[in-house]
């Protein structure tokens, strides 16, 4: 009888938690919302490790997280692996009467 109880007082307990998030839905409360699922859910804590060092491990401190991100950018932007080729295509020779200095006041004007 007493499990009937509690079970019965569960049930109620979650229909008024579903009309709360019913009712801060209806009025675009979106952090009530998000709370009241959280809730419902049982998720009270937040992860606060989403991302993760080079070698998979959990960050200590952020200086740690800094350092991974400097080596890995500084790999994928100097990489070793891919050589130069040192060769550029000639321009076209339709090109080669366009005038690349400064542009000046007459050409302002002609414009």
């Amino acid at each position: 009888m007493v499990l009937n109880a509690l079970q019965r007082d569960k049930e109620i307990n979650l229909e008024n938690q579903l009309k709360e998030l019913e009712i801060a839905n209806n009025k675009r409360e979106y952090g009530t919302t998000w709370k009241i699922i959280n809730r419902i859910s049982n998720k009270t804590e937040k992860n606060q490790n989403r991302v993760r060092r080079l070698d998979g491990s959990i960050p200590a401190k952020q200086e740690d997280l800094i350092e991974d991100w400097r080596k890995y950018f500084d790999k994928l932007l100097n990489n070793p692996n891919i050589k130069p080729t040192g060769t550029y295509p000639n321009p076209n020779a339709d090109l080669a009467d366009i005038i690349t200095t400064y542009i000046t006041r007459e050409e302002v004007v002609l414009a």
